[in-house]
């Protein structure tokens, strides 16, 4: 299986040379063109890294409390309350997992580890 390298970025919603870093920081050649092909190897490797809790793709562990402005409060609070203290802790939850546990709304909940994912990321 092939995929056109644009495609590929589309897919992950990043640019052509992101794509063409991360493949050359995991040992594979590509030209940074659009009409470049990618093989089923080279896309495993993408959708490894761009797994929402991929441990490669972590950065050290964040505290809650320093995310409560981008969070909230109450948010925070909730997580908490759920015995969470870190993000990694979150993250490493179910979304159904922590709708029952925070009481938040599934909606809150997949913003929140969005969220937390964005922050975590190298």
């Amino acid at each position: 299986m092939k995929k056109l390298l644009i495609k590929v970025a589309s897919e992950f919603n990043v640019g052509l040379q992101t794509i063409a870093d991360i493949l050359r920081g995991n040992g594979f050649e590509v030209e940074v063109k659009p009409t470049a092909f990618i093989t089923a190897e080279m896309y495993d490797c993408l959708v490894a890294e761009f797994s929402p809790v991929s441990n490669s793709t972590l950065s050290q562990d964040v505290q809650l409390d320093r995310l409560s402005q981008r969070l909230g409060t109450s948010i925070v609070a909730s997580l908490k309350h759920a015995g969470c203290t870190t993000a990694r802790q979150v993250l490493e939850m179910s979304a159904e997992e922590l709708v029952v546990k925070t009481e938040l709304e599934e909606r809150m909940v997949l913003d929140v580890l969005r969220i937390l994912e964005e922050e975590m990321k190298v």
